[in-house]
């Protein structure tokens, strides 16, 4: 029975009727508790008939009142009282939509306006797994300051049998057409009147149906029946709509009505970057990064509807950035940022494909004479972040961002990528690319030219040659490198493993059988077999060989790719000691690709290790920190730098900063263990190292106790140092006993002819390690030893 004012529903007084509809009536009553105003709906008698629907429509609502926008109306409470089931919400001022599109249809600016704000609305309830299910022009309130509320979400059910059938024979007055049906039918997607549940591509079409309301005054499909009405929403297409919607909107709008759900838009966020890129085409709107994207499926008759959506979006928010192009007003962008590609494709699996594809580009970027590419560990940063591309450009320092997405399916792979200004988010340029995988190269090429003409860097003779020339690739070994490639970015995040070690070698080595012309993944072994010796993993004699066979085969296939340098000059240093080798190619590798991080920090090693430039090694890793950071490692770089000048105060003030910015992790305690050991600070030695322990909480880590050894024997502490050493020289039966470990903690001990002893193994084994003998405090113990300086000579250091 209705309510009547006066009469309570728990905490709240009735006052007066607001409405009634098919989901209920509703009232607005007063909240005795709180002293305001709300609007309190009934759910429907039917519900109370069926517990179990009574117990689902709550659960609904429930979760519905976890939405918090300011485009939703917000749910204060759901309850159940004197035998009503009921939800109390915010009360909306203001008019429904279907009325004031009953008097006209909205001018371009108005619609993009309120179909950005209602997008946005739907696209946060479909970033938290809900999913509205009956949005149509009646449940959207303009509120008298302009803005859109949506209402009752979470609260329509997937209906079918008797149900839809009252619904489609329940007639009403429409917007332009007496006598024909309007409500819920009308706003159904095709997949729910075949009997399909609801999800989000339902919405995004009911999302279309009021744009086309918004655009035209009249929905897009119309029957004098509710079978009528069901016939033109499965078979008819959407009629035409007037001239006087731009063109892009017409797209949009157009993609939402695709009858295949595979086709639309899968997510409201499409549509609300879509709309927002035309809101203010050449001003400072930025474009909002999706909350989140369930993935789509690349298929047949996709392509048509994108490219539809790029070109006329393109000719709608190039057009101001062009003429100023046309003009010579635009401003040289000197320095990019690539933000994470978005995965699109059918399976979340993929995302290592995505990931290389994102450094493929970067690394393709930094070859094109900008002043500033950054990396892709600095980057990867604002994989899920909300922050506008605004503030992302300020924090990294770039003038200007490169996002997009990628989509593989079929054989096929897809990319769409715009250009923005940092400073204001104009978009400069946006294009979507498609090849077969195997082209992958190609398309990645045409991208970057694109780019390069785009932000007007000089691009030299070699380097347009390298972008006219990509040759085809297998995809299994593409697909290969690309995951080891994910699987190497992993391992450098946290501490290498063996197991981790060989799964991304297998990788690699598996893109080499497949397709033993690619020269990529031979660089990439290379480094990982560098990185298991230097690590104290793997005897280097084990690595080191193979390190640099995978490297000169790199070069044999590709001697313009900078990271086959980049890595033969690091076998050339920590392997061969062959000083001016591995100068030659770290210029190489730094001339092929200025900001390439690998080279950098090949260069920072040779620079403080070998050269002894202290000024030019803090250049380099400043460097290295303008490029890349948001990186931890681009910090340690700093760090380790200025503990290898012997300036320790910087060091220590460098690692404490490291330590701010990455919570949990070891190097920072490394770091500031090894500056204190040298300053012979016992009590914060004690402190960093016993954070060390207790986080390896007794797993075998020879670089980490080593390293805790050393510094309690050089502060005195010479009980736990030796009680740390038999830890070590006790290591699991696979691992190698690193003869620079060893050393530095013997001689810290003032057993200096064992030290002597191990540092001799450590030439012998051509120990990675070793080579910091020349300029490393943990040395100093021995360093006036003849013995040791005969080892030094041996190495042939230049002077």
């Amino acid at each position: 029975m209705p309510l009547s004012p006066g009469e309570r529903l728990g905490a709240y007084e009735i006052r007066s009727v607001l409405g009634a509809g098919g989901m209920g009536e509703v009232y607005r009553a007063r909240d005795t508790t709180l002293r305001r105003d709300v609007a309190v709906k009934l759910l429907p008698a039917l519900a109370g008939d069926d517990p179990q629907r009574r117990t689902r429509l709550l659960q609904e609502a429930r979760a519905a009142a976890s939405l918090n926008h300011p485009n939703i109306c917000t749910i204060y409470e759901v309850g159940e009282a004197e035998g009503h089931a009921y939800i109390a919400m915010e009360v909306v001022e203001g008019e429904p939509l279907n009325k004031r599109l009953a008097e006209r249809p909205l001018p371009a600016s108005e619609l993009v306006r309120f179909g950005v704000q209602l997008a946005d609305a739907v696209a946060h309830a479909h970033g938290r797994g809900i999913v509205h299910r009956d949005l149509k022009s009646s449940n959207v309130m303009i509120t008298p300051e302009g803005r859109v509320k949506v209402l009752d979400f979470g609260l329509a059910k997937s209906l079918g049998g008797q149900e839809l059938t009252d619904l489609s024979t329940h007639a009403d007055l429409s917007l332009t057409e007496p006598g024909a049906v309007v409500g819920t039918l009308a706003y159904m997607a095709p997949e729910q009147l075949r009997g399909v549940p609801a999800d989000a591509r339902s919405d995004v079409w009911a999302l279309g149906v009021v744009l086309h309301e918004m655009a035209a005054g009249a929905r897009p499909f119309s029957g004098r029946t509710g079978y009528e009405l069901s016939s033109a929403i499965l078979h008819e297409p959407p009629p035409p709509l007037p001239a006087r919607v731009p063109a892009p909107v017409q797209a949009v709008i157009r993609r939402c009505l695709e009858k295949e759900p595979t086709r639309r838009y899968q997510r409201a966020d499409e549509v609300r970057a879509a709309l927002e890129m035309m809101e203010h085409p050449s001003s400072d709107v930025v474009p909002r990064r999706a909350e989140s994207r369930r993935p789509t499926r690349l298929v047949a008759g996709f392509a048509i509807g994108v490219t539809l959506i790029v070109a006329a979006a393109a000719v709608w928010f190039n057009a101001a950035a062009s003429r100023d192009r046309l003009a010579g007003r635009s401003p040289q962008i000197r320095s990019i940022a690539v933000l994470p590609l978005e995965n699109l494709s059918s399976d979340p699996e993929q995302d290592y494909f995505s990931a290389g594809m994102h450094e493929a580009l970067i690394t393709d970027l930094a070859q094109i004479g900008l002043q500033k590419v950054i990396a892709k560990s600095s980057a990867d940063a604002f994989k899920k972040t909300t922050k506008s591309l605004r503030e992302i450009g300020q924090e990294l320092g770039v003038e200007g961002l490169v996002t997009g997405s990628v989509m593989r399916g079929n054989n096929r792979i897809q990319v769409t990528a715009q250009l923005v200004r940092a400073d204001t988010g104009a978009v400069l340029w946006a294009n979507r690319y498609e090849r077969n995988v195997g082209d992958v190269l190609a398309l990645q090429n045409e991208l970057v030219g694109a780019i390069a003409r785009e932000v007007r860097a000089t691009i030299t003779p070699l380097q347009t040659a390298r972008l006219a020339a990509a040759r085809p690739v297998n995809p299994a070994a593409y697909d290969a490198y690309l995951k080891g490639r994910a699987l190497f970015a992993s391992l450098t995040a946290t501490a290498p493993t063996r197991t981790g070690l060989d799964a991304l070698i297998a990788q690699y080595e598996r893109a080499i059988q497949v397709d033993p012309t690619y020269a990529p993944p031979y660089a990439a072994l290379s480094e990982a077999y560098e990185t298991a010796a230097q690590t104290s993993l793997v005897a280097p004699a084990d690595t080191f060989p193979r390190a640099k066979a995978a490297a000169l085969k790199a070069m044999q296939l590709d001697d313009q790719l900078p990271a086959a340098h980049a890595a033969l000059a690091s076998v050339f240093l920590w392997h061969d000691w062959n000083w001016a080798g591995a100068k030659r190619e770290i210029d190489r590798a730094l001339q092929l690709s200025p900001d390439a991080v690998e080279g950098l920090i090949a260069s920072l090693n040779y620079l403080v290790l070998v050269a002894g430039d202290a000024v030019a090694a803090d250049r380099i890793s400043q460097r290295i920190l303008t490029v890349d950071p948001l990186n931890p490692f681009s910090r340690i770089q700093t760090v380790w730098t200025a503990f290898f000048s012997r300036r320790h105060d910087d060091a220590i003030r460098n690692a404490r900063t490291l330590q701010e910015i990455w919570p949990g992790n070891l190097m920072a305690p490394f770091m500031l263990a090894s500056n204190y050991a040298v300053e012979r600070q016992r009590a914060e030695v004690g402190v960093e190292c016993g954070k060390i322990l207790r986080a390896l909480s007794g797993a075998y880590n020879m670089q980490l106790l080593g390293m805790c050894a050393w510094a309690f024997g050089v502060v005195g502490e010479t009980g736990e140092a030796r009680r740390l050493l038999r830890i070590v020289e006790q290591p699991p039966a696979d691992a190698w006993l690193d003869p620079a470990v060893m050393s530095n903690a013997y001689g810290a001990i003032g057993d200096i002819d064992r030290a002597i002893e191990w540092c001799r193994k450590g030439l012998d084994q051509r120990a990675p390690n070793i080579v910091y003998m020349k300029v490393g405090p943990p040395w100093d113990p021995i360093r006036s030893d003849p013995r040791f300086q005969a080892m030094l000579r041996e190495m042939n250091f230049p002077e």
